[in-house]
């Protein structure tokens, strides 16, 4: 999933942040996780050069946000497998 076409302005990110809750992590991932050094893997943030660095700026500001809320749902379901 490209994250930067994901987004666009506040109610992209809802949208988003519904798109993550379908996400579920197996019981693998969670071992691995958990019992290794091993980080959850994020998507990280494709830059366009082609933009204007303003909007260059709000889609990185709009990937930080979703990759909180990523990161937040995913340790909320180790949490749950625990």
């Amino acid at each position: 999933m490209n994250v930067s076409s994901a987004t666009s302005g506040a109610s992209g990110v809802f949208e988003v942040y519904k798109c993550i809750s379908l996400i579920m992590i197996s019981q693998e991932e969670k071992d691995t996780i958990l019992n290794s050094y091993k980080w959850i893997k994020v998507p990280k943030f494709v830059d366009n050069d082609t933009l204007s660095w303003e909007d260059r700026y709000k889609k990185l500001d709009e990937h930080h946000i979703w990759e909180t809320s990523f990161l937040i749902e995913k340790v909320r379901e180790l949490t749950l497998l625990l």
